[in-house]
């Protein structure tokens, strides 16, 4: 009976020396290393964790993006460089969007573009807008709505160059009058009235000057007025430009 044993006991133990080194195998297999030089990136990793499937650009950008690529900057100030490249952008946003780039304390640089991107807009509330900002404490900004007021040409525009006849910097005025008279429809020469007893001789001359050396014919109405001005230089300028156009 002792020696039919000695057959299974040695099997039992073969058995359990085999399960043994089985498990000691499985142990020493090498494993992948995280975060080595083999590892795959965050964003690759990602779709396998979420089930999301990513094109192979859209995961070189998300590579790139990680590892902090200067090439796929889109910063605000990124996308502004690139505005005040193509003066195009600026006139592709909506009046909703430019109105609020006209305000302080935005740059003036910023303001001047969202300003000059009004003018193409047609819209009335760009043109609120702008009649607004000539009451901007920057002298810049208020000329630079002049020009977009010109620009627009609109019936409010042209009352809001009338408002910039009465600003305080002698410039901004007579570039209000060069408008108004190249504008040139009975509002706008209508608007020029309140230049005939403006206290600047200088601006009623150059008021003179500019209805002079139009072609409108409709500005002789207007020159006429300015023959009984206090300004002997006024009178005489006027009375030259009429005299030339009656010959």
């Amino acid at each position: 009976m002792r020696k039919a044993s000695i057959p299974l006991r040695h099997t039992t133990i073969g058995v359990f020396l085999s399960v043994i080194a089985i498990v000691l195998v499985i142990l020493l297999m090498p494993r992948p290393e995280i975060g080595g030089n083999n590892s795959e990136s965050p964003a690759r990793l990602a779709p396998a964790r979420t089930g999301l499937q990513l094109s192979q650009p859209a995961n070189h950008l998300a590579d790139k993006t990680l590892a902090g690529s200067h090439n796929h900057d889109i910063s605000g100030s990124h996308a502004y460089g690139r505005l005040q490249d193509n003066p195009a952008d600026a006139g592709s946003a909506t009046v909703d969007e430019l109105v609020p780039r006209t305000e302080q304390p935005r740059s003036n640089v910023d303001r001047f573009e969202a300003i000059g991107a009004l003018a193409e807009s047609h819209d009335a509330m760009a043109e609120l807008t702008l009649v607004g900002l000539l009451y901007d404490k920057d002298p810049a900004i208020r000329e630079a709505a002049v020009e977009s007021l010109h620009a627009l040409g609109t019936e409010g525009a042209i009352q809001g160059l009338g408002f910039a006849l009465t600003d305080t910097n002698p410039l901004i005025r007579r570039t209000a009058v060069e408008f108004l008279v190249d504008i040139g429809t009975p509002d706008a020469l209508r608007t020029l009235v309140v230049t005939l007893g403006d206290p600047d001789v200088k601006l009623r001359l150059a008021t003179v000057y500019e209805l002079g050396d139009s072609n409108n014919e409709a500005t002789s109405a207007l020159l006429q007025e300015f023959l009984s001005d206090q300004d002997p230089t006024v009178r005489q300028v006027a009375t030259e430009f009429l005299n030339d156009r009656s010959h």
